[in-house]
Formats: C-alpha cells, structure tokens, sequence
C-alpha cells in the first residue's frame, strides 16, 4: 500500500524515541537509517513514473500547517527534498480552508478523489498527504462489442452483471490448489494487474490469508503464457477507512497516544496523531484502468 507508506514515513521523520522504533517496526523497515528510507523513497518517486511511457503515474505528496505553528525546518527540508512534499502554512480557522486541502487533493487525483476532510478540528496543527494517480491501457484492449450479462459470485451470492471479454489468447496464467490467476499487462507490459480468482471450494479469505511475501514472490514466479478463454467483468470500487486501530495492531499504537514523540516536528513534546484515513477509488473497464490513492495523517 505505497499511499498509505508514504503517508507514514514522512511523518517518521518527525518521531523520535519509542514512537520511531515503533513506526519503523511497522513499516517493516526496523534495520534501516532513515537516510536509507529517505532515499528509497526518493528512488521511488522518480523513477515510478518514468518506467513506461503508455501509462501515467501521478505522485504528490504535501504537508500543511497552521499559520504560526512552530515547525522545525529540518522537518520540512527533509520532506521537501526526498518527498517532493508541496509545503504550505494555511489559516486553518478559515472556512474555506478545509476546501483548499480539499481541492489539492481532487487535482492531484484527477477528479476520481474530491474529499478527504470535512472539517479541521480545533486542536489539528498539521496534515501530511499523499495522492497516486494512475491511468493505463491495456496491452489487450477488449472489444466493447464482445460484452455479455452474466452472473458473478460474491460473498454475498450472485449478482448479474456486464462481462468483458478478450476471447482466447495466450496470457500470464498460473494456478494453484487455492485459486486460477491471470497477470493482465497495461502498456508496454511493465505494469499490471494480477487476478485472482479462488476455486470453488475456497474463499476469498483463504486466498487473502495466503497472501505473504514468500506466497506473493513463488506465485509472481510461476506464471507462463497460457491460452485461455478470458472473461471479467468490468468494475468500480471505492473504499475508505479510518486506520488508527489498524496500525495500533500493527504496533504503532503510542504515536496516537499523549506519549508521542513528534519532537522532530516541533520541540514542545506536546504532538500525537489524531488520525490516519486513507481512500482509494479503482475503475476498470474495456479500455484499461483509472485509480486513485489518497492517504491524510
């Protein structure tokens, strides 16, 4: 989820102390200098969107702070340097200022995210965001003529719906005992996005609990062109959640708490995370693929 780790580890330049390791630990990151995360980053943000030119990769990220709130310059020097962060000091008891972030946010999303903060808060001194944007082809377009109604099977039973369909072709296919996967390219066929249906007898849950990083890399291996008869249907999803408990499971729980260590932020000891929300947005149709990503602490 880069949005959501992008997110968090500008806001790991600001920690010190327990909630650093703890951040740190939490991005799976614990035996790395910042200066190695920083850079990492920085590798990310520009060479991700110059990998294929037939797709469009869009990062931004910004941190906003209230008119005359004491931020260490080092903070945002490091942001502005190996996040491309846009820095801006904002009159947060303005109205209209909640629109401002608002509209940054759309822009940045090309329309697909429009909102991620209605109101700020009296005590909020600072908001850090990321947005992704991505828009890209597929190598294979399907043809619009060659769409069906049928039924799909979800957890909550069938529903019938609009097929798409590319017919036989040879395409990156593997299965297994849990689920049949097709890897479909965008592009030049650097990116893509890989399907996942699971057998009959499994559930998706079965499949998402058998999502780890040694599953994740033995699958992405195995893969080879296959002629199948392909069929998906075309699809638009949206989702948000508030991710303060998630992450405190995952063990960053103090930097939510008054133990909070943001000194790297500002000196006074006195700052802590309100809330981390995080919206994303996926279109998927005949042509190819538009999502977005937005991540606000």
């Amino acid at each position: 989820p880069m949005s959501i780790s992008t997110a968090i580890s500008m806001v790991l330049n600001g920690a010190d102390g327990d909630t650093k390791t703890a951040i740190q630990n939490t991005l799976n990151l614990k035996d790395w200098q910042m200066d190695e995360i920083n850079k990492a980053y920085l590798t990310l943000l520009s060479k991700l969107p110059a990998l294929d030119e037939a797709v469009r990769l869009e990062i931004a990220n910004s941190i906003w702070y209230r008119e005359g709130f004491d931020v260490l310059p080092a903070f945002l020097d490091v942001n502005s340097e190996f996040y491309k962060s846009e820095i801006r000091e904002l009159d947060f008891l303005k109205p209209e200022a909640v629109n401002v972030i608002n509209a940054w946010v759309e822009d940045k999303t090309e329309g697909l995210i429009d909102e991620i903060l209605k109101e700020i808060p009296a005590e909020a001194v600072m908001y850090l965001i990321n947005a992704i944007y991505f828009q890209g082809d597929w190598t294979n377009a399907f043809d619009p003529e060659m769409n069906y109604n049928s039924n799909f099977s979800t957890n909550q039973g069938e529903v019938e719906t609009e097929f798409m369909t590319l017919g036989k072709k040879h395409l990156a296919y593997f299965e297994n005992d849990l689920f049949q996967s097709v890897s479909l390219p965008y592009g030049d066929s650097l990116f893509s996005m890989n399907i996942y249906l699971p057998k009959p007898d499994q559930s998706l849950n079965q499949v998402i609990e058998a999502l780890s990083t040694a599953n994740w890399r033995n699958w992405n291996a195995q893969y080879g062109a296959t002629e199948i008869l392909f069929s998906m249907p075309k699809f638009e999803l949206a989702y948000e959640k508030k991710l303060n408990d998630v992450l405190t499971d995952l063990g960053m729980g103090v930097a939510f708490t008054g133990k909070a260590d943001f000194t790297k932020i500002n000196s006074n000891g006195q700052l802590s995370i309100s809330e981390v929300r995080h919206k994303s947005f996926i279109t998927v149709d005949e042509k190819g693929t538009e999502a977005a990503a937005v991540t606000i602490i």
